[in-house]
């Protein structure tokens, strides 16, 4: 009798342990699924995820190998992830907003490519700025996934690296390269009690491209540049507080860029049309020499 209660027992645990394996998998995979998902239908380019790691105990989920393809007519990709970590419980995952103490993601390389009829940064932020037009995203998602709220304390960004290349004179020069040490920013999702994944993504993009401004404006060309101003433009009522860069000697407030694209006043205009002409010298002056580096 004995021996037959041991075996029941025994059971139960393996059946147990089988249970919380096949539920471990599965909430990673659906983890997975709902980044990718999201910042797909966000940024209107491909994105995939390595892997998702949610820790049942410690109450942090590991993100790694995030890659956002770069649009059709551009190669390579737009940005890649080295990894992230979330931290919040498995208990906060299940419920309908989920509240993050910290983010980090570490790691970044974003490819920022001008080419004769526009820029990759230029298509992927009208794309961005059409869904939030739209409010797909916002206001009725395609999964339950992607329609849970969240809400982070601080999202941390950590080493990025920005490459500025010019097509088609760029396969014959290198890249100019941007490096920021750190962006950090806070209170995303406060004021609204919660946003979804994709404007989360949003708010990344955008608290990047704007850092990368204010790193190296000198750098970019004049017509990516206005782009970038423009399609930022779009962005600027999204649900964040404040944020600070470091470029290697602390972290200051990053103000003047968010939503500085020209007035109404024809100001706008004016800037553009500097902006391509300095498009057209950057594609000349770049036949006939390299790029550099800067983490000004």
């Amino acid at each position: 009798m004995k021996k037959l209660i041991l075996r029941v027992l025994l059971g139960l645990v393996v059946l147990i342990v089988i249970g919380v394996t096949v539920l471990y998998f599965t909430i990673n995979g659906m983890a997975a699924s709902a980044i990718e998902t999201s910042a797909t239908r966000a940024l209107g380019v491909k994105t995939s995820v390595g892997s998702v790691r949610i820790s049942l105990f410690e109450g942090r989920t590991e993100i790694t190998d995030l890659d956002i393809a770069n649009p059709a007519k551009y190669s390579g990709e737009f940005l890649e992830l080295g990894d992230g970590v979330l931290g919040v419980s498995l208990g906060s995952l299940l419920s309908d907003r989920i509240e993050v103490k910290e983010f980090t993601l570490k790691d970044i390389n974003l490819s920022l490519i001008q080419g004769v009829g526009g820029s990759n940064v230029g298509a992927i932020l009208d794309n961005a700025g059409s869904s939030s037009s739209a409010g797909a995203s916002e206001e009725s998602p395609s999964d339950d996934s992607a329609g849970k709220k969240y809400i982070i304390d601080k999202l941390e960004v950590d080493n990025i690296r920005i490459a500025i290349s010019v097509e088609p004179i760029s396969d014959a020069t290198k890249p100019t390269i941007v490096n920021i040490d750190q962006i950090v920013v806070r209170d995303i999702g406060r004021k609204e009690n919660g946003v979804t994944m994709d404007v989360v993504t949003k708010i990344i993009l955008q608290s990047i491209l704007n850092s990368a401004i204010d790193a190296a404006p000198r750098q970019i060309p004049g017509m990516m540049l206005s782009a970038m101003r423009g399609g930022l433009s779009n962005l600027d009522h999204l649900d964040f507080g404040g944020v600070q860069i470091d470029l290697g000697k602390g972290l200051t407030d990053l103000i003047g860029s968010f939503g500085d694209s020209g007035s109404s006043d024809g100001k706008g205009i004016g800037d553009t049309l500097k902006g391509i002409g300095k498009g057209i010298g950057d594609l000349l002056e770049g036949a006939s020499g390299g790029g550099g580096e800067t983490s000004e």
